[in-house]
């Protein structure tokens, strides 16, 4: 029986025979959401089955591993590839990764603006944000929440980032980067609220429409279809995207040339191309949004003289 890999040159503190938390720590490192759900999906005696699984099925892109891993990885990667046929054959369950196609369609406005994506079905409810916002345009400036109603429980659950200071009484928040997509969406047809920016109020409905194999050779998430453009970030909302539509549409409006202005010199609402949209890496987006930002406050507090007023804290 081959032995696992000794790690202890790449995670420090890390055991020669890796168990499931030290495991888990190191695809959490390299992939913040959908690997760490992977472990729990495919759980094995051969630790490092999952990890190799991971880079050989696209969900950790090779190039974000250090070189040290993947040498350390090598049986591995070999193992994986060389008893895949076999895998396949017997029906083992890490031959099953699928991909989850979601419609997103922004309630209120018309025509209507909609998405349809396609994840892979390790994604957390962050991971799953994350293409959202990258397939509409959204540019992620602001908070964002999931509801999502319990079955037979008659509550509804939210699911985003929580809140450091809440109010007493408010609903807790729970963080997306902790929940995988597939303890809410079990079947096609089932569908949730997706709110972002709770100042313009942008309300979304998203269905899953179905749980499709994953097709070798393609790389997630995959925007498939679409239609019209994301309106601006902070143009008011429903009320205000209407507006601002009425006035660029007609030249004499005496707020056209600085609405214009405003839209960096044009905006093509019926504009929309799948082809086009560019999908960020969700490990990348939590680093900046909060381990980078943590990095910031805390070198600031170092920094700050007696005095001298502290850096204002992000709304975002």
């Amino acid at each position: 029986m081959r032995s696992a890999p000794d790690f202890r040159g790449v995670w420090p503190g890390a055991s020669a025979e890796l168990g499931s938390g030290e495991l888990s720590e190191i695809i959490h490192r390299f992939h913040q959401g959908p690997a760490r759900e992977l472990w729990v999906r495919y759980n094995t005696p051969h630790l490092e089955i999952p990890v190799a699984f991971a880079i050989t099925t696209g969900v950790l892109g090779r190039e974000t591993i250090p070189a040290e891993l993947l040498e350390h990885l090598a049986g591995a990667l070999r193992f994986y590839e060389e008893a895949r046929v076999d895998i396949v054959s017997s029906g083992n369950e890490m031959a099953t990764a699928q991909v989850y196609q979601f419609k997103l369609v922004l309630v209120g406005v018309e025509p209507p603006i909609w998405r349809r994506i396609q994840v892979p079905e390790t994604y957390s409810f962050w991971d799953l944000h994350v293409a959202l916002q990258d397939s509409m345009g959204w540019l992620d400036y602001h908070l964002h929440v999931f509801r999502v109603a319990r079955p037979g429980a008659g509550e509804v659950e939210q699911i985003g980032i929580p809140d450091d200071d809440p109010f007493e009484g408010d609903k807790p928040t729970l963080p997306g980067w902790e929940i995988p997509i597939t303890r809410h969406f079990s079947r096609p047809g089932t569908a949730v609220q997706y709110e972002y920016d709770f100042g313009d109020g942008w309300e979304h409905e998203l269905t899953l429409e179905a749980i499709l194999p994953r097709q070798a050779g393609q790389k997630y998430p995959l925007c498939v279809d679409g239609a019209r453009a994301c309106p601006p970030e902070d143009c008011g909302g429903v009320h205000g995207y209407e507006n601002l539509l009425t006035v660029i549409q007609d030249p004499s409006h005496e707020d056209y040339e600085s609405t214009l202005e405003w839209l960096g010199g044009r905006f093509d609402p019926d504009r929309f191309d799948p082809k086009r949209v560019k999908f960020d890496d969700p490990a990348r987006r939590y680093r900046l949004a909060f381990e980078d930002r943590r990095t910031r406050a805390s070198r600031a507090r170092r920094t700050t003289k007696p005095g001298r007023k502290r850096p204002r804290r992000s709304t975002r």
